[in-house]
């Protein structure tokens, strides 16, 4: 009898986690359960992740854009030349050495046609074509007049491609293979290529991602249209030590999470990078365990970036039952792989395309019994753009992507029969933006940062392919708790107030406020929008080797719930070498 009771209370526990499977939690919104503090934990990482990738694309475009002095003009025409001055009327303008002409080439050219033309008129056809080739990033090709038949109505011009003839380190060739690599990856097969700006801004792009403050310098060459191109840079710092601690946890079981990671910069010496994180939740209670861990590598080779990353988390929790204390215990792996290619860059900023693909594998269990509804795997396949740069006055980084759930790797898919309520085979739209403007009252300096982002779809998803919302960097005012759905929105607003000091490296303390808004909604019958609404204020507190930041949020409006809605209190303390 003892033994059928011990067994029931069991799978009364059971039953209680199976609330907790795809079903349920695409019926639920702020419930909490061991799975979903391992989904939101992976989530805040993933997001601060993808956060802090974004500020560097944005920094590094900055930086590119610094070292960017203004386009040199051609030489303007010269001086009118006198009545007696020799002129043909020209019929015909031929353009040798450019075979497939822009259209602006083409206007410039008939806006010359059919016209007397002189030394005057010559050299002001020429400056026009040449500004037109410069602005287009080739800064040392030339337009050139080939001598011949002008008395007869026809114009030769001749564009005279800049090319590079090779690339130096500091004024010297390249010394060994980690040389050879670095600038093949910043430049591949650059000798006899045509200059351009865009693949050099491309380069020190590729560059400065390994750590480094890298400037390339036009250096002409004693050969007539030939440069060289010299990187100046010093040795980059090759690691990244940190150690730190948030208060991502619970308040009723531990709060503090603390953390250690890794970097190293070019680690092939091809400019690429390898990241590493671990984190480990510090509960009250010792018998339980959360563990949290990331690795990303990086490559770029020219216009193309590779991306890898794994996001993993396992958990061990006692739960109480009727006759004692049962173990439920998890893991979640989430693999990211995405190749991505410039398709555009000017002087305000770049355009890529990507191809991306995810995998998520979860595995749960209580006392023993696998919970097989909520241990699946899922894969899916997403194409999108991105685009960093100017944007009214400020900084911009915004990204659209559609994404289709695929078979692949073992996936769960339509033949599940757990699968009978959802769409593995779904289709979604995502869409991220982050918009940044400093502006100043008096000589009070403040810079403002919009971001925001949505995701639609019509089909029934499982909980890991739905939207949640409800943290630190999305809608602030709440924690341990999250709202998810198939689609839905949200809108942030920060403004802070940046205070600077020339000391210790150089420090800066900056003051916040910040209001969001969103919303999500689930594709099953009578469902509604829930609506969230929050508000946070707050402290950073960053130097060279350091960054801190405190904030407090509270709800304005959230989804009606049974469970009391935590404090939003969080705070965290990074250590960096």
């Amino acid at each position: 009898m003892r033994h059928y009771l011990r067994r029931n209370s069991i799978w009364l526990g059971v039953v209680a986690l199976l609330g907790m499977t795809p079903l349920a939690q695409a019926q639920t919104g702020g419930i909490v359960s061991p799975m979903r503090d391992q989904r939101m934990d992976l989530d805040n990482l993933e997001r601060q992740r993808e956060q802090s990738r974004v500020q560097q694309e944005i920094e590094r475009e900055r930086e590119r854009q610094q070292q960017l002095g203004p386009a040199a003009p051609a030489p303007g025409a010269a001086a009118p030349a006198a009545d007696t001055e020799a002129r043909f009327l020209v019929n015909e303008i031929e353009l040798l050495g450019d075979e497939d002409p822009a259209p602006e080439v083409e206007t410039i050219l008939a806006a010359y046609r059919g016209k007397p033309m002189g030394a005057h008129e010559i050299m002001a056809i020429v400056r026009d074509l040449t500004n037109h080739y410069m602005a287009r990033g080739f800064v040392t090709t030339i337009v050139t007049v080939q001598p011949g038949s002008l008395n007869q109505g026809k114009l030769v011009l001749e564009v005279k491609w800049g090319t590079i003839k090779g690339m130096t380190i500091n004024g010297q060739p390249p010394d060994g293979i980690r040389d050879h690599l670095r600038l093949f990856s910043a430049l591949p097969f650059a000798a006899d290529d045509v200059l351009d700006m865009g693949d050099i801004d491309q380069a020190v792009d590729n560059l400065m991602k390994a750590g480094s403050q890298d400037v390339i310098r036009i250096v002409p060459d004693v050969e007539a249209g030939k440069s060289t191109l010299d990187v100046v840079t010093a040795p980059p710092k090759r690691f990244n030590l940190g150690v730190g601690m948030n208060n991502s946890g619970r308040e009723s079981e531990g709060w503090n999470q603390y953390s250690g990671s890794l970097g190293i910069n070019n680690l092939t010496g091809l400019n690429d990078t390898l990241s590493t994180y671990y984190a480990q939740q510090d509960f009250k209670d010792s018998r339980n365990l959360q563990q949290i861990g990331s690795v990303s590598y990086s490559l770029p080779i020219g216009k193309w970036n590779f991306d890898a990353s794994w996001y993993g988390s396992r958990y061990e929790k006692i739960t109480g039952g009727v006759l004692g204390d049962y173990l439920s215990e998890g893991s979640s792996q989430r693999y990211n792989a995405r190749l991505s290619r410039l398709l555009m860059r000017d002087a305000d900023g770049k355009t890529s395309a990507y191809v991306k693909l995810g995998v998520k594998d979860n595995a749960n269990s209580v006392a023993g019994f696998d919970l097989g509804v909520s241990s699946k795997m899922y894969s899916e396949l997403g194409f999108g753009l991105s685009h960093v740069g100017k944007l009214g006055g400020g900084w911009v980084y915004g990204d659209l992507s559609l994404t289709a759930g695929v078979p692949w790797f073992g996936a769960t898919w339509r033949d599940d029969p757990d699968m009978r309520h959802f769409d593995p085979d779904f289709v979604k739209v995502n869409g991220s933006l982050t918009w940044s403007r400093p502006f100043r009252i008096g000589s009070a300096e403040f810079q403002y940062e919009a971001g925001g982002g949505f995701q639609y779809s019509e089909n029934r998803m499982v909980n890991d392919a739905q939207l949640s919302l409800g943290d630190e960097y999305t809608v602030r005012g709440f924690k341990d708790t999250a709202f998810y759905g198939d689609s839905g929105a949200w809108i942030s607003n920060t403004l802070r107030m940046p205070l600077r000091a020339n000391v210790l490296g150089g420090i800066e303390l900056a003051p916040f406020v910040g209001y969001d808004v969103g919303f999500v909604n689930k594709n099953q019958p009578g469902a509604r929008p829930e609506y969230l609404m929050g508000a946070a204020v707050g402290l950073r507190f960053s130097g060279k080797y350091f960054t801190s930041s405190l904030s407090y949020g509270w709800p304005l409006m959230s989804p009606g719930s049974t469970q009391t809605l935590a404090k939003a209190i969080n705070y965290r303390l990074d250590l960096r070498y």
